[in-house]
């Protein structure tokens, strides 16, 4: 009986040890929450060169759009207002003044939601540049920063 106690409790020990180290997701029903959060971007063209930065992505109070918060490395406060696909996983950047630009394009998510790939254009007053930008995930996550879910 005493064997069987103690195999018992090894057991249960090892399923507590098992399922503590997975990574507890939040559901809340919407599909941005898979992107909100923080970015590294590698971003690339002929006319600015390599740039990184990171940028913000936080939910917008109208359901089918997001913020980026630093595109094209603005600087932070500086939000570009994107429409977000869930089921096509496209980010559409419909043209609008930022930072004294101009400035449009899309982007594609993975469907692990791990890299987000741009192709967008601005326009400082001398004709549209094309740039290419790789998003992939910060070290943070949206379970330690809750108010990147909330809607503004």
């Amino acid at each position: 009986m005493k064997r069987i106690a103690s195999f018992s409790m090894v057991i249960f020990l090892m399923v507590n040890l098992l399922t503590s180290c997975t990574e507890d997701i939040i559901t809340t029903g919407d599909d941005r929450d898979n992107i909100v959060q923080k970015w590294l971007v590698q971003e690339n063209s002929t006319e600015f060169g390599a740039q990184n930065y990171d940028v913000v992505i936080s939910k917008h109070a109208d359901d089918d759009k997001v913020y980026l918060d630093n595109f094209f490395g603005a600087g932070a406060g500086k939000k570009v207002t994107a429409t977000y696909n869930t089921s096509s996983r496209t980010i559409d950047i419909a043209q609008q003044a930022y930072d004294g630009n101009q400035i449009k394009g899309s982007g594609s998510v993975t469907s692990d939601y791990k890299t987000i790939s741009f192709n967008f254009q601005v326009d400082e007053g001398n004709g549209w540049a094309s740039i290419t930008a790789t998003f992939t995930p910060a070290t943070i996550s949206t379970a330690n920063q809750p108010e990147l879910l909330a809607k503004k």
